[in-house]
């Protein structure tokens, strides 16, 4: 072979070989880690600016989705808080929506073990706010009926792109495919009529997100990957692990058993970093 030939023969070799590595890294890179309620750290309060600030620090330069659940005051205020109830993360009692604003903001934050700290439960659009110069980006669990209010908000502060919005029924998730085609959308899919109804939706199918679980048949999964859906599943690691972290190669495996986009976890920092350490062997 000529020495022209033999060095083009080589440079060909060398771009496809850039070519496969980039893809690699490119596919490698495509999950993302959603912390349950930012994550279940106690040094921190759950669903608190100073956990979500911790949690993003954690990621350096990696987007952090933090899943959290949106509920309204007696006043129409949107705060942050699981329970119907403010007793166990707070140092009030009562249901949120029979609460002034007055009440809750005068109230502070507790500890998973039940410590008092000196932070108020974070309104809504005080988080908005708080990620917008972050890597933050935020997964919506409208437990009570503000999805009209909660995505004003959204667009409002000019953050429709960074965020996912769960949905557990199709009518739902017609209702919140109605107020933005910008917004992630997941819902929850368990069987082919599932999958078939949430086709249907009319927003972009990049922007779809199919909520996956136990019961979600493999031929399912295969479905939705071949059609481009994100997949998404949560571990529920406080329940499901006795509150502690898994062992890397069970991350690994989930993940890849799952054919994961998006991972929902108690602990993102550990889930990072064992899957960080599948892409580096």
């Amino acid at each position: 072979m000529r020495p022209l030939a033999i060095r083009l023969f080589f440079l060909v070799i060398f771009f496809v070989c850039l070519s496969w590595y980039s893809n690699a890294q490119e596919n490698s890179n495509t999950l993302k880690i959603a912390g349950h309620r930012g994550g279940y750290y106690h040094t921190y309060p759950e669903s608190s600016l100073s956990l979500f600030g911790f949690i993003a620090k954690q990621f350096h330069s990696d987007t952090i989705t933090v899943e959290l659940d949106l509920r309204r005051s007696l006043d129409g205020t949107i705060y942050i808080m699981h329970d119907e109830t403010i007793d166990r993360t707070t140092n009030g009692h009562g249901g949120i929506d029979q609460q002034e604003d007055s009440y809750l903001s005068s109230l502070y934050l507790k500890k998973q073990n039940g410590q008092l700290t000196t932070e108020r439960i974070p309104t809504f659009e005080q988080v908005l706010t708080f990620i917008k110069p972050t890597n933050i980006n935020l997964m919506l669990d409208i437990k009570t009926d503000v999805f009209q209010e909660a995505i004003d908000l959204v667009k409002k502060n000019g953050l429709e792109g960074r965020m996912i919005v769960l949905t557990f029924n199709i009518g739902l998730t017609k209702i919140m495919a109605s107020l933005s085609d910008k917004v992630m959308l997941s819902s929850l899919v368990e069987t082919e009529s599932d999958w078939l109804q949430f086709s249907d939706v009319t927003i972009p199918q990049n922007r779809k997100i199919a909520y996956i679980n136990s019961k979600t048949p493999g031929s399912l999964l295969q479905e939705l990957k071949r059609n481009r859906i994100n997949v998404m599943t949560d571990l529920s690691e406080a329940l499901r692990n006795s509150g502690k972290p898994l062992a890397n190669k069970d991350y690994q495996a989930f993940v890849k058993e799952n054919l994961l986009d998006i991972l929902i976890t108690d602990f993102p920092i550990e889930a990072r970093k064992a899957l960080s350490d599948q892409l580096a062997h």
